[in-house]
């Protein structure tokens, strides 16, 4: 996924800081074993967080995340399955995962714990 494209869904989210939607992606990442970890900076209070872009499929590496996914009903169409795009964590406890249906490509946010992660 292009860093213009997660810029773009990011408008989605808001800064739980200052509440707005205005964030810049840091274009330099930092490679991990299974994923590409940026840095996001709110515009409107200069807070920022981590967001994770997969560089593997999530089923090599993350099986019971994997597992999540194919059963997540997508709003509009209300059939099972999508595809993780990011994740971030602007939130202490809580994920955000950017997810596409794989049935309609509906585009759509889902909170998650942070226990899901460890």
């Amino acid at each position: 996924m292009e860093l213009e494209q997660v810029q773009r869904r990011l408008a989605a989210l808001q800064c739980p800081i200052c509440h707005k939607s205005d964030f810049a992606v840091h274009p330099r990442a930092e490679q991990g074993f299974a994923e590409a970890l940026h840095t996001v900076r709110c515009l409107g209070c200069n807070y920022t967080f981590k967001l994770s872009i997969p560089t593997r499929p999530v089923s090599q590496t993350d099986p019971d995340t994997a597992n999540w996914l194919a059963g997540l009903p997508c709003p509009l169409c209300e059939e099972v399955g999508v595809r993780l795009e990011f994740r971030c964590t602007p939130y202490v406890r809580e994920s955000v995962l950017f997810v596409t249906c794989t049935s309609c490509h509906h585009p759509f946010t889902e909170k998650a714990p942070m226990e899901a992660y460890e």
